[in-house]
């Protein structure tokens, strides 16, 4: 089913878990209103089997994601998403810890840096069996602008764009690790 949310986004000030019954996801709809998902500083938070899209806001269009918070995200879709500034889909503040599993980014983007997602000094960011497609930005990383560490296993990046970083832009203090990592038709201007 679909959740719509009318009133803003949610917010996750406590621990938790939401996950759809097998084979029937649920889709929260943030109607190009706000993010879908504002999780506090040091708060876990797990996804699974849901579809986040049409969210808005000036950062982490999809999910803003605190200080030291901690995301992980299974069989989940984001889509659709836009930033005003940084992370069209997801900003991972300083700190952050962001694992997904089975994750699809498609159609996302931002004004700033990382069109999917932007992970900020000291976060870690951890890809296994994802893919990001058709995420966009006007500046570095189509899919992902990182500063902390980025690790990614099986995980394709196909027709993403940027000025800087057609699929992912490292910038200072990144750490990159890759293992079975795809790219095809990504573009930097």
């Amino acid at each position: 089913g679909t959740l719509q949310l009318h009133g803003g986004e949610l917010n996750i000030a406590k621990n938790v878990s939401i996950r759809a019954p097998l084979g029937q996801p649920i889709t929260l709809d943030a109607q190009n209103v706000s993010h879908n998902l504002l999780v506090s500083s040091y708060v876990h938070l797990q996804l699974e089997g849901l579809v986040l899209e049409n969210g808005q806001a000036d950062a982490g269009g999809a999910i803003r994601a605190r200080y030291r918070s901690q995301l992980m995200l299974r069989d989940s879709t984001f889509k659709n998403n836009l930033a005003a500034g940084n992370g069209g889909a997801v900003l991972a503040e300083v700190g952050a810890m962001i694992t997904a599993h089975d994750t699809s980014f498609e159609g996302n983007s931002a004004g700033g840096n990382g069109g999917a997602i932007r992970a900020e000094s000291g976060s870690i960011l951890s890809l296994v069996d994802s893919s990001f497609s058709t995420n966009t930005t006007v500046d570095g990383g189509g899919a992902i602008y990182s500063r902390g560490l980025l690790e990614s296993e099986a995980t394709t990046f196909t027709q993403n764009r940027a000025q800087d970083g057609g699929a992912i832009y490292g910038a200072s203090g990144v750490v990159l690790l890759m293992a079975d990592t795809h790219f095809e038709q990504n573009q930097a201007a």
